[in-house]
Order: C-alpha cells, then structure tokens, then sequence
C-alpha cells in the first residue's frame, strides 16, 4: 500500500496550495507566524493534501501524538502503511485543514525552537518591513537559533 495517493492533478495542486494559503493568512493574524512560511510548509509536508494521514486525519504537518493533552484533546491516528518497527506513525487528528494549521501556528509561536523566529518576524512586520523581508528574518532566525540546537529540541523540523 502506498502512503501517498500518485493522483495529485494540477487542479488538485491550484485548489490545495489556494485553501492552505487562506488559512495561513488567518494563521499569521491569530499566531505571529508568516503565512508564506506556513503555506509552504502545508504543502510540501502533506504532498498538497495527498498523502495518506492527511487525507485520513487533515493532517497536513507532521506532528505527531504523544498524548491527548499534547493533541489539544484531539485523538490519534495510525499510519497503517508504515512499517511496524517504524517510529512515529502515530499523528494527531484535526477536524479540518484550518484546524490543524491553527495548531501548527499555535505550536510554531510557542515552542522554544522557534519562539524567537517568531517574535523577531511579528516586531519586522510591524516596523514596516515588507512581508518577504520579514518572513526570511523568520527563517534566518530560526536558522541561526538551530545551528546551536539539537535534533531533539525541534530544530531539524
């Protein structure tokens, strides 16, 4: 069985890469995080919607459930396809798209790892800096804070 589904169409793409950007948009006004930045990352870690566990569960990135209180309350999911001595195949399951990139941008404005790429984007965006100018602050942030880092503080995510 694969764990991606090979009929993502252009269309497909378009309405996809269309849906996750509004919600980004809406993601940034609640959470501080850039709306192209999490727009990206929506459709690169979920295949634009396509692979198993985001057509399963809405899950479109990759956190995974460790607990129902980490999960917000929300339930799990079982990633059938993946081997069973593989690591991780436990996700977290989202009532909709919006649902789970509102939690992404919960995550991404909290968690130690990219707190401070956050604060500095939000203090860019309202200095006046241009959104680009202010969304590669966030990446040069986050970048220059994980080359400290460790895998496991959530840097290499």
């Amino acid at each position: 069985m694969l764990c991606a589904d090979p009929r993502a169409t252009v269309p497909l793409r378009t309405s996809y890469a269309q849906e996750v950007s509004e919600l980004a948009v809406k993601a940034e006004r609640d959470h501080g995080v850039p709306a192209p930045i999490l727009a990206a990352m929506a459709i690169d870690e979920s295949g634009y919607g396509t692979i198993r566990v985001a057509l399963a569960a809405n899950i479109i990135f990759s956190f995974k459930w460790i607990s129902a209180t980490q999960a917000g309350g929300r339930s799990a999911y079982t990633l059938s396809c993946q081997p069973p001595e593989g690591k991780g195949n436990t996700n977290i399951v989202f009532k909709d798209h919006a649902d789970s990139i509102d939690f992404a941008a919960g995550k991404l404005e909290k968690l130690e790892a990219y707190k401070l790429a956050t604060e500095t984007y939000k203090q860019a965006a309202n200095n006046g800096n241009k959104r680009r100018s202010a969304a590669t602050t966030w990446l040069n942030t986050k970048q220059r804070r994980c080359s400290f880092q460790t895998r496991r503080s959530g840097c290499a995510n």
